[in-house]
């Protein structure tokens, strides 16, 4: 009867929650230390996990907006775990990011960031550099302006359409003759 009782009381109380995901606290400052990037920015898209496992990576793509550490293009694909019990952090809206790996393979983790950010101790930063594409050209004053879009041109397609259109002609000239 006592192991029943046990057994009742046992069932009655909660029980804690398991998580695998246990960080040291970290401060801003060493958070910057050790990561390779940080930065902040605007999540523009995520990718949906399809597996269901926790630790399944999430690749959030960030339009980045002010870089405190490393040098990064103005978009950037940070992956993270899908669940905090794996250590994944969810990145919503306009995030300070705390990433490790290249600018190709960036990684973040509940691990990497601050407990508390301290702004002040990541200085002021930068904003990315644009790199101008082919579709853009550089004026003297330094701004970039599209280029043109003049296409080259290529007199091939008339010169085929109007040996059609002279053979068609020719054709509908001897089938009217030898009709009558």
């Amino acid at each position: 009867m006592s192991v029943l009782v046990a057994l009742g009381v046992g069932a009655a109380v909660p029980a804690q929650v398991a998580c695998a995901c246990s960080c040291a606290e970290v401060d801003t400052a060493e958070a910057l230390r050790t990561a390779s990037a940080v930065f902040e920015g605007d999540v523009v898209s995520s990718t949906q996990p399809s597996t269901g496992s926790s630790d399944e990576p999430i690749a959030y793509t960030v339009a980045v907006t002010r870089i405190y550490k490393g040098s990064l293009p103005a978009t950037v694909v940070v992956r993270s775990a899908a669940s905090e019990a794996s250590c994944g952090v969810e990145l919503k809206g306009h995030v300070t990011v705390f990433a490790h790996g290249d600018n190709d393979a960036l990684n973040a983790t509940l691990c990497s960031a601050p407990v508390r950010l301290n702004r002040a101790e990541l200085g002021e930063g930068h904003t990315p550099v644009a790199v101008p594409s082919a579709a853009t050209v550089t004026t003297p004053a330094g701004r970039t302006t599209p280029a043109p879009t003049t296409q080259p041109t290529s007199t091939e397609p008339l010169l085929w359409g109007g040996v059609a259109l002279l053979l068609g002609a020719a054709a509908l000239v001897i089938w009217l003759t030898r009709r009558r």
